[in-house]
């Protein structure tokens, strides 16, 4: 779980959304109650969508409470 989840951080890290989606959704197939895993697959539809600044440092911002 630990070196899926490594894995889907690095694309997640370089901004790669559609590539962390894709591990994502593989690393559910194995891992269907990580619940991180669902939290960060939401947030690569959202940025492939609407990405973040270039320089974004990687801190999420919540809009609703």
């Amino acid at each position: 779980m630990v070196e899926s989840f490594n894995e889907i951080l690095e694309s997640y890290a370089s901004h790669d959304w559609e590539g962390a989606g894709r591990l994502l959704d593989r690393h559910l197939k194995t891992f269907s109650e990580d619940s991180v895993a669902l939290v960060y697959r939401d947030r690569c539809r959202s940025f492939s969508n609407s990405p973040p600044e270039a320089d974004w440092d990687g801190v999420y911002k919540l809009t609703a409470k």
